[in-house]
């Protein structure tokens, strides 16, 4: 969500988001600042994109988000969704896994599994077949029409998609750079999803609520997934922390230091301002 910092659209821009979720039209996900990379982010700026996210859209929107969200990461980590358990969100989507092993666990049903840490506690794990991507067929926007609906293009996707999950299977609509005319893309959806008895819209939370999900017989998972390697980057995987990029890496972890001191020292100043203020008064 972007927010104008001119002060009266953004009220009214803040207003009519916070209708669409007092209405359960729009839930939040993530709650960080960003979709921070596990594989070449410190877990010290992992804990501030967190609270500063969750602070922000609570302060600013009276909601937190509802599950941790990670797209676009190449690879896993543990200690991400370890760190998003502890803000609250129990539930965190995957879709960057090794190709070999998203198709392994589709044969096996198991793409939603139980992630175990080392203290016992677990997170609940969704992961994407096809990624954020919408499916074919179903990926209209500025330009596209009804008549060039495939019914039977979709209908075998559904079918596919029903025999890779072990409870009713989701899918994410949308791209990049899509949705310019939304409108459109809506309308389109509109009439796709008619024909499917079965197929509605639905907000993350709705999902989880009446997926049918048996969490009891689960797979159970731990550790990492790395490395990353697909048919898109098979020239250059990622394998974790330490292994790749290490000046990038080392540049972020001194600049979070930076921050985080800076941080403290803000923090420090206005307490000892505030207590002389107290003092003199």
């Amino acid at each position: 969500i972007y927010i104008e910092r001119n002060r009266t659209t953004k009220e009214i821009k803040v207003s009519k988001i916070k209708s669409l979720l007092e209405n359960g039209q729009l839930e939040l996900v993530n709650g960080g600042i960003s979709q921070a990379d596990s594989a070449c982010t410190n877990y010290e700026d992992l804990i501030i994109n967190y609270f500063s996210g969750m602070n922000y859209i609570v302060r600013t929107l009276g909601h937190t988000a509802v599950a941790a969200w990670q797209l676009d990461p190449f690879g896993h980590s543990l200690s991400l969704p370890y760190i998003a358990k502890l803000f609250g969100l129990n539930h965190i989507v995957i879709n960057r896994i090794s190709d070999d092993l998203k198709e392994t666990w589709k044969k096996e049903k198991s793409l939603q599994f139980k992630l175990v840490y080392p203290d016992n506690s677990f997170s609940y794990v969704h992961t994407t077949v096809y990624g954020y991507t919408s499916p074919s067929g179903l990926n209209c926007d500025e330009y596209c029409s009804r008549f060039l609906f495939n019914h039977r293009e979709v209908s075998n996707y559904l079918n596919q998609l029903g025999k890779e999950y072990a409870a009713n299977p989701f899918h994410l609509i949308g791209e990049d750079f899509v949705f310019s005319n939304s409108k459109n893309a809506f309308n389109y959806l509109d009439y796709a999803i008619s024909f499917f008895k079965n197929v509605k819209y639905s907000n993350w939370s709705e999902y989880v609520e009446k997926s049918n999900i048996d969490w009891d017989v689960a797979a159970k998972r731990t550790g990492d997934f790395f490395v990353y390697c697909s048919h898109w980057f098979r020239e250059d995987p990622w394998s974790g922390y330490f292994t790749s990029k290490p000046k990038l890496k080392i540049t972020i972890a001194e600049l979070g230091k930076r921050v985080r001191l800076i941080n403290t020292l803000t923090f420090m100043y206005s307490n000892h301002k505030t207590l002389n203020e107290k003092t003199t008064s």
